[in-house]
């Protein structure tokens, strides 16, 4: 039968073109090339054991099949996830589509400032809400982002109190239990003691260097934290408040009772509950401690032209530039759904969300005050969306579940209820009734809900909230799809064009594997509810565990982990498990390459381990003679060896099983950092090479969109030996027999976006997987036969092959042309193309992955353009064109520039702005020119609070 297969949809170039690639790269077949490139003693001997890939078609009926066991039962467990109604007119025109999913982390300031902005207005509401001076534009989840606060405030410590040891952390007992155990698992490897109390009985001991709160607490109460900060703060300790974002429309803000940090989930602001994410999660602070804060921060800045532009500021807090010496492994945030919360406040305002967040209170209120007149009594007379009532949980359970409602039950005695912004005088009538009938009585019948606070006066909010324009100007849809699109424009996507970044594999996204998270079945389901209801999850997260084991060559997988890094964490933990359980506590260094990714060190060092760096030979590979020596000088200590394979320089190092066993010889777990992964797929794998374990970034190799900078996934997979210790959870059993505590706030990390994986794996099916690598390596090679002459290849491997991307040298172009790498990244713009990675791993390079999504005549857009740009660095070396003032050096040029009524420029607009013929077809103007970043840094703006960003200066 002759049906349309999805890998030829997928791959970019077709049967003809893959043959004029091969021509170029001079060998026969991609069997020759392949051998030229992966070692034969890795190569896999038979294909995967997966089955033959569906058709779009027959996978879209599967999907559905599969959504339909899940039984999206409404939810009232709260506990951190609750139901909202996420607009249409967001859920559209963002989060279904590709021009705001498949762009990139806004590296490349002046092609994103439609993201950099729609991320600075969640800052900007975040701040507003939370009373606090600073706000990152979002971290993982809410129980990492308070872990993050608790390593933050271990850092801002002063000399005295580390002189002191002071390494203890007070959490109030009244808090998530998700969040407990992250803060459990990260606390213990860097040594910080955890003591948990109530916050009104605790008595400071001199030895604490913060404190933890939850605001309202767990059990929904409103509590007055004023005295108990202000006492911490008289002992130099500082105070973190993990605060309900929609609850500080109406209660007063963590900033004005003194907080420190304030941590929380923007989840309720119009994100689906998708079974525990993506979500994303915040974390403010006050502007003293910004160098100290994780994650990225939008500010900002000016450009050539003096116009107001947005960049990501003070960027050298980030990991990937501290490695060993970073305080935290953040390398992806939630952009996406971070935008989402933004253009949610921008669209209902001020006003709009204290209606919301008045919803959730005043049904709660009704219960509340029916439960009291039943008889019940309240754990908690003060309390925002969420009562916690002493009742019979089994018998009041069975009578919900019977109405299709799902309560929190912490235990025998107790029945927790937490309302939000769908909550409505019906259901609130349903709830009574079923606690009337648990009480033997006849349930009053509400006419209406009285919307007043009905907490404490002194818990009313004083100030004001979103008080920028861009919260009051947006209210009808009309407004506000023209200003999602109006900043759309300003962003390179794949939409747009190819994105050649470097081991950030920015390949197709399908429109068939999105479209399952549009589904209710699987948007509408609580992370906490029984796993009865969510049998379509189930089986997706057991069927998609099985096939990633198949193509890693693993025992098992764990998907909690909620990013790449957060992957590399959660390996080296259960490494460190799994040492501790033979008694080998003394296991903690870490053997990292040089070349290695930043996230590497930064997460070893996290995971308490000494980082001992291996030297890099000529070629770029493992210095193996180094190798072998410092494994053998530190073997009774050695906990790891960390690989990247293909290596961070884009190379199938020959000597890998040599690596893995020097590592095991001396009694360590090799960690295989899996960013290169879309190298390995069905032509070899991390079990078969010999790795311990290994992370997946499912928003590379497994087409999982970046978002503009997240969500990211990034689970592990373990060989059989460390099953056992793979991470748990609190509320839902998952993971391993001993396993780790849990790294994740959610059992499953980011649930909702497992579709995505599992679509483009069975609509591959197994040889189209290793189809899909094969095309990898076969685009990668053509650029470096095409680019041949014109720019030199830093890296390549024995047989002079590149795997599937490669480093082209730039670093004589400052002496040859006056030119650096990151005018070539700006001039790209002009061009239309987003720049490659820009300086990694090796300063002043570009490093190019092409993917195999990539068309060829795409790619041939591509090499001229770089072709071009050379031209033009040569025209600077031979005097023709001006030292300073070239096409070059001031890119890119934007529309109102071109088409301003002067131009003072010795060279001309078209040559500016239309350098080659084609680019006229498909031009896409930079929004704004080269952005000042020291400006940025020096005046750091993090907040919409500008007038003339809309008007700029010529």
């Amino acid at each position: 039968m002759s049906q349309d297969q999805f890998a030829s949809r997928h791959i970019g170039p077709n049967e003809q073109e893959t043959k004029e690639m091969l021509q170029a790269i001079a060998v026969k077949s991609i069997d020759e090339l392949v051998e030229q490139i992966v070692p034969s003693d890795i190569r896999l001997p038979q294909p995967l054991d997966l089955p033959a890939g569906m058709t779009e078609y027959e996978f879209g009926a599967h999907i559905q099949q599969i959504a339909a066991k899940n039984k999206p039962v409404r939810s009232l467990i709260g506990m951190g996830y609750y139901q909202t109604a996420a607009p249409a007119a967001i859920l559209r025109n963002v989060f279904e589509n590709p021009a705001w999913y498949t762009s990139y982390t806004p590296y490349q300031a002046e092609i994103s400032q439609g993201r950099l902005e729609a991320l600075l207005n969640f800052q900007t509401a975040v701040i507003s809400l939370t009373g606090m001076e600073i706000s990152n534009c979002s971290l993982l989840d809410e129980a990492s982002a308070t872990a993050e606060a608790m390593t933050m405030m271990y850092n801002q410590r002063s000399r005295d109190a580390v002189k002191e040891g002071r390494n203890l952390l007070f959490v109030d007992e009244n808090i998530f239990p998700q969040t407990m155990d992250l803060l459990l698992t990260r606390s213990e490897p860097i040594g910080i003691e955890i003591v948990s109390d109530h916050f009104e009985d605790y008595e400071f001991t001199g030895r604490e260097f913060g404190a933890i709160v939850q605001y309202p607490a767990a059990n929904g109460e409103i509590r007055d934290y004023a005295a108990f900060t202000e006492t911490a703060h008289s002992k130099d300790i500082l105070v973190t408040a993990v605060a309900d974002i929609l609850s500080l429309a109406l209660i007063q803000s963590p900033g004005e009772w003194g907080a420190d940090i304030v941590t929380g989930s923007t989840q309720r602001l119009g994100t689906p509950m998708g079974y525990g994410g993506a979500h994303a999660a915040y974390l403010a602070t006050k502007d003293a401690y910004k160098r100290n804060m994780p994650g990225r921060i939008i500010g900002i800045s000016v450009d050539r032209l003096g116009n107001k532009a947005l960049r990501m500021a003070l960027q050298t807090r980030e990991q990937h530039i501290k490695r060993e010496r970073a305080t935290s492994n953040i390398c992806t945030a939630q952009a996406l759904m971070a935008s989402m919360a933004g253009f949610f406040a921008v669209y209902h305002g001020p006003e709009g969300l204290r209606r919301i967040a008045m919803n959730a209170h005043s049904t709660a209120a009704a219960v509340a005050k029916a439960a009291r007149e039943l008889g019940y009594t309240l754990q908690a007379e003060n309390f925002f969306d969420t009562i916690r009532i002493n009742a019979d949980a089994a018998q009041v359970r069975a009578l919900a579940e019977a109405k299709e409602l799902n309560f929190f039950y912490p235990n025998d005695n107790t029945v927790h209820i937490s309302f939000d912004e769908v909550a409505s005088l019906d259901e609130v009538n349903t709830v009574i009734g079923i606690l009337a009938e648990a009480a033997g009585k006849t349930a009053p019948k509400l006419d209406s809900i009285e919307e007043k606070t009905a907490f404490d006066a002194k818990f009313n909010r004083q100030s004001d909230i979103l008080t920028e324009p861009v919260f009051r100007k947006y209210h009808n849809e009309t407004d506000l799809m023209r200003y999602i699109k109006k900043l759309e424009l300003r962003d390179i996507s794949l939409a747009n064009s190819m994105i050649p970044l470097g081991s950030c594999t920015m390949k197709l996204n399908s429109a068939s594997s999105m479209m399952p998270l549009s589904l209710g079945e699987f948007g509408n389901i609580h992370p906490f509810a029984p796993k009865s209801q969510a049998e379509g999850y189930m089986e997706l997260i057991e069927n998609l565990s099985k096939d990633l084991a198949i193509i890693t060559g693993y025992a098992a997988i764990s998907l909690q982990p909620n990013s790449g890094a957060h992957g590399e964490y959660t390996g080296l933990m259960v490494i460190r498990a799994y040492h501790s359980s033979r008694g080998e506590f003394q296991r903690n260094v870490a053997l990292i390459p040089a070349s290695a990714h930043g996230t590497n060190p930064a997460s070893a060092v996290m995971a308490g381990m000494k980082v001992v760096v291996v030297a890099t030979d000529e070629k770029g590979n493992i210095d193996v003679a180094d190798w072998r020596a410092k494994a053998a000088q530190y073997k009774d200590t050695l906990s790891c060896g960390i690989v990247t394979y293909p290596s961070t320089h884009g190379v199938f190092e020959s000597r890998i099983r040599e690596i893995v066993d020097i590592i095991h010889e001396n009694g360590g777990q090799v960690y295989m950092d899996g960013a290169n992964m879309n190298a390995q797929v069905g032509l070899t794998n991390p079990g078969f090479i010999g790795a311990d374990v290994c992370h997946l970034n499912l928003h590379k190799t497994f087409s999982s969109p970046h978002g503009g900078g997240g969500p990211g996934v990034g689970p592990i997979g373990v060989a059989k030996h460390l099953v056992k210790f793979l991470p748990s959870h609190p509320i839902v059993q998952t993971g391993g027999e001993e396993g780790i505590t849990a790294v994740a706030a959610a059992p499953y990390g980011s649930a909702s976006l497992l579709p995505i994986t599992y679509a483009y794996i069975k609509m591959l099916g197994g040889e189209g997987l290793k189809r899909a690598t094969e095309m990898a390596l076969v685009n990668a090679n053509y650029m470096v036969a095409a680019l041949k002459g014109e720019f030199d290849i830093v890296y390549s491997g024995e047989t002079g092959r590149v795997g599937h991307e490669m480093i082209v040298d730039l670093r004589n172009f400052r002496k040859e042309y006056g030119v650096e790498a990151a005018d070539i990244a700006r001039r790209l713009m002009d061009y239309g193309f987003h720049a490659p990675t820009l300086s990694f791993p090796v300063h002043e390079t570009l490093m190019v992955e092409p993917t195999e999504s990539e068309p060829k005549a795409e790619m041939d857009r591509f090499i001229e353009a770089l072709v071009q740009i050379k031209r033009e660095c040569e025209e600077i070396r031979d005097e023709k064109a001006d030292a300073a003032d070239n096409v070059i050096k001031m890119a890119p040029h934007t529309a109102f520039e071109v088409t301003g009524d002067t131009w003072d420029h010795a060279y001309g607009r078209h040559k500016a702005a239309y350098a080659l013929p084609w680019v006229a077809e498909k031009k896409f103007w930079p929004h704004v020119t080269k952005i000042d970043s020291g400006y940025g840094d020096r005046n750091l703006v993090c907040v919409a609070r500008w007038e003339d960003y809309e008007t700029p200066a010529n």
